[in-house]
């Protein structure tokens, strides 16, 4: 009997410490889903943001060309700049519909 009990207590023994691991591994598990999910989170800020400043970017670069062009050329680049102000509105308006659905 004394054997029996023995085993019997060794397998107790493994079986706690086994969950021990397994809780442990399962609060882990869990911060980093989290961190993941913050990451991913961040990650799309960033992206917006270069999308944001990337077209601020090219109406700088077409605000300066107009500068130095010619009065047959500015009322093409005129047409650009405003193509681009409205795209980056309506980008705009999307975001905000996103964040505040």
């Amino acid at each position: 009997m004394p054997a029996n009990q023995a085993t019997i207590d060794e397998i107790l023994k493994k079986s706690r410490l086994l969950k021990q691991r397994f809780d442990t591994l399962k609060y882990n598990t869990a911060k980093l889903e989290k961190e993941l999910e913050e990451t991913n989170r961040q990650l799309q800020e960033q992206q917006e943001i270069n999308a944001t400043l990337g077209e601020q970017i090219k109406m700088f670069k077409l605000a300066q060309r107009l500068t130095e062009t010619g009065a047959a050329e500015k009322g093409e680049l005129k047409r650009k700049l405003n193509e681009m102000i409205r795209s980056v509105d309506l980008c705009i308006a999307q975001l905000s519909e996103e964040n505040g659905a």
